[in-house]
């Protein structure tokens, strides 16, 4: 899409749900990632890249599934319902219409609306028709959707001309409610982006908020380094020595420093402000404030003379964006090479690609015959389901069976002691670099480094690397850890404290659902699993 970039900054501008955008002319070599916008779902009909297609953006907070169903192949068209709590589900919809579309497209759309009709529910239909309802003398194509519009009792919200040029203004971008006492308010706002104006609507409900994106930050403006180093050094350390639990040990540490930490460097909470197009300058929305302006004044005074002022800054605008956004690319990944950053280099190139954005909000799931859509009862499904994983796998496993674990237990017990008890040794940077070195590249860890090594000097040949890696930690789900404590002491020889301190990671260990709090669980099984709601 043409004028992407401009959309992300109204989006991020201005309190929009949700945008459709028609005619626009992309094809499926497109995906989702490089046409995406932060905070947005994506859901499109595409024709190619010469016209044609709609888009549907649909901000993340709202919950909807995509009404396939209703649509007819021959209508490019798209269409969500969207579940929002405390409210009826409601339709909408997004429909471009060619303007040199045969009269049977109409019957189509009829079908839709018979078919939104039996099931009794709001619909929203917004979309370029190119039926211009403004004229006192309507053509055939315009009578068939005002019939079917009566016939449906759909009603026509918007009220003045969407797309002006110096020549003409016609009232063609519509959009069509069966509810309009649902819809506050409605209007049309005339942009420079195209020659079509933005119609909106205003529907009566209230949505949940999107959170805002905070982070805690250290406020180190009256941060001194000595003073600091002092009070850490005069610490009383050795109160992590009374206690012989691991984990006590590292909470009173981690206590003492912070507690010191917090004292010269202090905790704040700082909003995270969006940028989706950094390259967009203050010079850039001048100009596309002057441009805006100037659109307006043509359409309200019908002078040519703004009429050409308007074209001669949209063409400044296209043109100050495309090489603002190269410069701003090029300089960061030049950045990147010069200082030897091939990371940072391929993440500026993914995020210029649109491989950057991993899409992982639930805002609802279905459980047997139930959906869920608040964010507590998610994590709680999500957490009951992790929780139990190991288990279930355990339970299916023939050799995690009563009779097996009583073998095991007896086959264990005969099992004779080493000599010696095993214990924790100091390990010098030395003696690791020499055995890394010593890494037979048959092994599994020799061959990552050999596989690390081949990539990173295909990276610098200008080759692609393609690995499938295959996730196999579940199996680890399933290890029961009284079973593994038995086998350190019995066949390794791990005592005492060594013992202790698998115990300390193995037993009581908790697994936390946040949405906005944390919910822990005890675990019996590995690994250890984290699950965030957005």
């Amino acid at each position: 899409m043409k004028h992407l970039d401009e959309i992300r900054l109204i989006l991020n501008n201005n309190a929009l749900d949700i945008l459709a955008i028609n005619e626009s002319k992309i094809d499926n070599q497109i995906s989702n990632n490089e046409i995406h916008i932060d905070g947005f779902n994506i859901i499109r009909k595409d024709r190619n890249r010469f016209g044609g297609g709609v888009v549907l953006y649909v901000r993340q907070n709202i919950s909807f599934s995509d009404r396939i169903d209703l649509i007819p192949d021959e209508l490019e068209m798209v269409c969500i319902e969207l579940s929002l709590p405390y409210n009826k589900s409601l339709l909408i919809s997004t429909w471009y219409r060619p303007p040199n579309s045969l009269m049977n497209k109409f019957d189509y759309w009829a079908s839709f609306l018979a078919k939104c009709d039996n099931e009794d529910k709001e619909l929203i239909l917004i979309g370029d028709l190119n039926c211009d309802v403004s004229k006192t003398i309507p053509d055939p194509h315009t009578c068939k959707l005002q019939f079917l519009c009566s016939l449906y009792q759909i009603d026509q919200l918007i009220k003045e001309s969407t797309r002006l040029t110096p020549k003409s203004a016609t009232l063609i971008d519509l959009i069509l409610t069966n509810r309009p006492e649902n819809i506050s308010r409605s209007g049309v706002i005339h942009l420079g982006i195209s020659d079509h104006s933005l119609v909106y609507a205003v529907r009566k409900f209230t949505l949940p908020n999107g959170r805002q994106k905070i982070r805690q930050v250290r406020n180190f403006k009256n941060f001194a380094e000595n003073d600091f180093i002092r009070d850490v050094s005069q610490l009383p350390w050795e109160m992590v020595y009374q206690f012989g639990d691991p984990n006590l040990c590292w909470q009173v540490w981690k206590s003492l420093l912070l507690d010191a930490l917090n004292r010269h460097a202090p905790l704040r909470h700082k909003r995270i402000r969006n940028n989706p197009v950094p390259w967009i300058n203050p010079q850039i929305k001048e100009l596309m404030r002057k441009r805006d302006y100037h659109k307006k004044k043509a359409i309200k005074y019908d002078s040519e003379s703004q009429w050409e002022l308007y074209k001669t800054l949209r063409n400044e605008v296209n043109i100050n964006m495309r090489k603002a956004k190269s410069k701003y690319f090029c300089d960061k990944i030049q950045a990147s090479s010069q200082m030897g950053d091939s990371k940072s280099g391929w993440a500026w190139i993914n995020s210029l690609l649109g491989r950057k954005h991993k899409n992982a909000n639930i805002n609802e799931l279905k459980v047997n015959d139930d959906i869920i859509s608040d964010d507590k009862s998610i994590t709680e499904t999500l957490n009951e389901y992790f929780i139990n994983i190991g288990m279930k796998m355990a339970a299916e496993s023939a050799c995690q069976s009563t009779d097996a674990l009583n073998d095991q237990v007896i086959y264990e017990s005969t099992v004779l002691l080493p000599k010696e008890n095993f214990h924790f040794a100091d390990i010098t940077i030395d003696s690791v670099s020499k055995r890394l070195q010593k890494l037979n590249v048959s092994k599994a860890t020799g061959a990552l480094i050999q596989m690390c090594d081949q990539w990173l000097q295909d990276m610098d040949e200008g080759k692609i690397n393609g690995v499938v890696f295959l996730d196999i930690c579940k199996a680890f789900d399933s290890v029961n850890h009284e079973i593994l404590l038995e086998k350190l002491k019995t066949q390794f020889g791990i005592h005492d404290i060594e013992l202790k301190w698998f115990q300390s990671y193995l037993r009581n260990r908790k697994q936390k659902g946040q949405p906005h709090v944390f919910m822990p669980t005890t675990l019996r099984y590995l690994p250890l699993r984290m699950i965030t709601i957005h």
